[in-house]
């Protein structure tokens, strides 16, 4: 059962909605995890700039894109029980320090191996992510706080940043 505290100190509100604005950027590199593979094909597809040793083949890019979907089953299917298991912020924390790994593995990775592992795991941040954070959110806040409801907006934020920005960065950065 929920206690509804319609009269919060100040700096209570300010630590909630920091917590929520953190959440949230999980949320908004979901949202960049789902359209990476999009903004790097053509540059995976040809010589230069290209990471690895040579361009990859259509049915290399798939697996690629792929393989966030395959993550995101095994996260899902995980996910709640091990946020039910560890509590749903430590599993959060842990799922970020993974997404991060992810990404870093695909900035200095130079074998397309190494890459379908990254995608994988970030395939189980995304899972996690979609599950947990919305009930997180929602036990955090009140019945009546809008801020719970910016998981999607985040999202779509990242998949327009990557959409934005992803033609004019290296896969490095």
């Amino acid at each position: 059962m929920k206690i509804k505290h319609h009269h919060q100190p100040h700096q209570e509100n300010i630590l909630l909605y920091a917590a929520i604005l953190i959440v949230h950027i999980n949320s908004f590199t979901l949202g960049v995890t789902f359209c990476w593979s999009t903004t790097v094909t053509p540059r995976l597809e040809s010589n230069h700039p290209n990471p690895l040793d040579s361009p990859l083949t259509v049915n290399e890019i798939s697996w690629l894109a792929s393989f966030v979907s395959f993550g995101a089953i095994f996260g899902a299917l995980t996910g709640i029980y091990l946020s039910d298991l560890f509590g749903r912020k430590q599993i959060l924390i842990y799922t970020a320090i993974l997404s991060a790994l992810s990404f870093l593995t695909l900035a200095f990775s130079r074998e397309l191996y190494l890459y379908y592992i990254a995608r994988f795991f970030g395939g189980i941040c995304v899972g996690i992510f979609l599950l947990v954070v919305p009930i997180y959110v929602a036990e955090i806040t009140n019945d009546d706080d809008k801020f719970k409801y910016l998981t999607k907006l985040f999202i779509v934020c990242g998949n327009l940043f990557c959409f934005v920005v992803g033609p004019y960065v290296t896969i490095q950065s």
